[in-house]
């Protein structure tokens, strides 16, 4: 075998001590996640950390400190190379009740849902310290569920329709559940599992992605959104008290077919041009909470299709003029955006009835 050089030797022993004092500088988390129901192990659940964060919206944790690891056939997990720390440590696992409901912005944190009673056992919460190996055992709880159909009015089922679950809050307002968006399978039936205590509306939302929209809950360009019991209103929207583990059946959505009309028009500015950038939203008048959104077109119009009868408000927001100007470069050619103008939010008031509404005018005034 032929020796190592100074040289080598050197550099070996220099990789050396910078590995351990990496390894050094981080902790572990170590454990095992069991069900409560059986206590049997949670086989391959996804578990992870997150520090806590401000109650503020928009403030999340800082990019690079997540991390998780899955649970082996025997429930046991660890997580090593922890930034030292303040970490919940979160539980993911089928048909079982998420940790991430209790922490900020989860519907069960105390931020969101102005309770004050303690976390559940199963929301352990640890410190990393440089060097050090935390233990915990999670038994998590199986949670309620909701489930039933999404179909047509003349009966046919629709599949792969989204729907949401939203936790109705003490004072009526609702929050997002952690459980995520679901699906209907081939033959439109859904069932929504993992659900906390507590009250929940069901929102399907179909023909059209449902996008995050600054100021509401959800969005969908051309598309609909309909509650269980009827309509866009969430305050009419049937609402399931859950408590698990039951199972509560029969929680069924009718798309209508008949009696759904377009609205569709355009947004200009006080000199009567049109605006060529904003984002319109469509809402039950009065429940600004979740909308519908579509983007202003390059001729400054909008169209919202298959809108069921009711009293809607129309919003125009971050409205703005931008001037195009054909661009080349290296051969490729590209339309480059310059900002002339901004604008202020319209809104109008329409009543949908039995006919489409065709001719919507929105006027904003520029901002100064």
């Amino acid at each position: 075998m032929k020796p190592l050089s100074s040289i080598s030797l050197t550099f070996l022993l220099v990789v050396t001590a910078a590995t351990a004092q990496q390894s050094a500088s981080g902790g572990s988390v170590t454990g095992t996640v069991l069900c409560e129901d059986t206590q049997g192990p949670a086989r391959h659940a996804n578990v992870f950390l997150q520090a806590p964060i401000s109650n503020k919206p928009g403030a999340f944790m800082p990019q690079g400190e997540a991390f998780g690891a899955t649970t082996d056939p025997d429930g046991s997990f660890t997580i090593s190379n922890v930034t030292p720390g303040e970490y919940y440590v979160i539980t993911w696992y089928p048909g079982y009740i998420s940790a991430k409901e209790y922490i900020f912005p989860g519907a069960l944190s105390i931020e969101v849902s102005g309770g004050r009673e303690p976390l559940p056992s199963f929301v352990p919460r640890v410190t990393i310290a440089s060097g050090k190996t935390e233990r915990v055992e999670i038994h998590v709880k199986r949670g309620g569920s909701i489930s039933g159909s999404v179909s047509y009015s003349d009966g046919a089922p629709i599949p792969n329709v989204a729907l949401t679950p939203k936790f109705k809050l003490s004072d009526g307002k609702f929050a997002d559940s952690g459980t995520g968006a679901f699906h209907t399978d081939s033959a439109g039936h859904y069932r929504i599992d993992g659900l906390a205590d507590g009250s929940y509306v069901v929102l399907a939302g179909i023909e059209g992605a449902m996008v995050p929209v600054f100021g509401g809950d959800l969005a969908g360009g051309g598309g609909l959104m309909i509650f269980a019991g009827g309509g866009m209103r969430p305050s009419k929207a049937r609402v399931i008290d859950v408590g698990a583990p039951k199972d509560y059946a029969g929680v069924n959505i009718t798309i209508p077919l008949t009696g759904v009309h377009e609205i569709s028009g355009a947004v200009a500015a006080s000199d009567g041009h049109r605006l060529n950038h904003g984002l319109v939203r469509l809402y039950p008048r009065g429940e600004p909470r979740f909308s519908l959104a579509a983007p202003l077109k390059g001729d400054g119009t909008f169209s919202f299709h298959r809108i069921p009868a009711d009293r809607y408000t129309i919003l125009v927001e971050d409205a703005s003029d931008w001037k195009l100007t054909p661009k080349g470069d290296g051969g490729q050619r590209y339309q480059e955006r310059t900002l002339v103008q901004r604008y202020g939010p319209a809104s109008v008031d329409v009543n949908v009835a039995d006919t489409d509404l065709t001719n919507v005018s929105l006027t904003a005034s520029p901002i100064r």
